[in-house]
């Protein structure tokens, strides 16, 4: 049960982290 809440947990938040990073990504580069 342990393992497959922590596996949750990083893919959700990887997931979020990816977004994040994606949409800094683009208002980077419409900023540039």
């Amino acid at each position: 049960m342990r393992h497959e809440s922590l596996s949750k947990v990083l893919t959700a938040y990887c997931n979020k982290r990816k977004v994040h990073i994606g949409k800094e990504g683009r208002t980077i580069r419409v900023t540039t």
